[in-house]
């Protein structure tokens, strides 16, 4: 039976990663997909690893983490707030 591992596993002495799609004997494959284990799963579909952004690529302020933002102007800003109000400050400028 082919299974998608969910956690690093060990297989006829060869370490497989998890998110890896292997070919094990079903009575196995019964042990690794229920609890306690949960190694495994019969869902064959890798999970997306990238979950779509809350916030378009083109969209501005945009975060880059520690509570600082970056404007279209290439300047950064501490604070969401100070954020918008210096990109409405920019806007008003054009």
């Amino acid at each position: 039976m082919k299974v998608l591992t969910l956690k690093p596993v060990r297989l006829n002495g060869k370490d497989e990663p998890a998110g890896k799609v292997v070919e094990i004997p079903d009575d196995l494959a019964k042990i690794w997909c229920n609890p306690p284990w949960n190694l495994a799963t019969t869902e064959l579909q890798k999970p997306d690893p990238k979950p779509e952004p809350d916030q378009p690529e083109d969209e501005f302020p945009k975060h880059v983490g520690g509570a600082y933002y970056i404007l279209p102007d290439g300047s950064k800003v501490h604070g969401k707030q100070a954020a918008l109000d210096a990109l409405a400050e920019l806007n008003e400028g054009d």
